[in-house]
């Protein structure tokens, strides 16, 4: 249930300037996304959100995304601030995402 609702979130969110990302489980799946989208390699194993998050957004500095909604999708990930919580539906949603490679 988590991961849809994660999912559904970060596709909803990702068309409104005001909304925000609230969640390890949404910043997961969005990295999974921006990941595949950026034509960067897929993390193998995720054990700390916090570093996955750092790593990711210094790896797309010069990335140049495509549509509003990626754009939106950047702009909330680099807002938001993971907590250390990191479990197993975070690696799968970011595996899902990678997949997905757009919203």
């Amino acid at each position: 249930m988590i991961p849809l609702l994660a999912k559904n979130a970060v596709k909803v969110k990702s068309g409104f300037t005001t909304a925000c990302m609230t969640g390890n489980y949404e910043c997961a799946y969005a990295l999974g996304i921006v990941t595949a989208a950026a034509g960067l390699e897929k993390e193998q194993e995720i054990t700390d959100i916090v570093q996955l998050h750092r790593m990711v957004l210094e790896k797309i500095v010069n990335y140049e995304p495509e549509g509003d909604n990626m754009v939106r999708l950047l702009e909330m990930l680099r807002e938001y601030e993971p907590s250390e919580k990191c479990d197993e539906q975070m690696q799968e949603l970011y595996y899902v995402g990678f997949d997905d490679k757009k919203l």
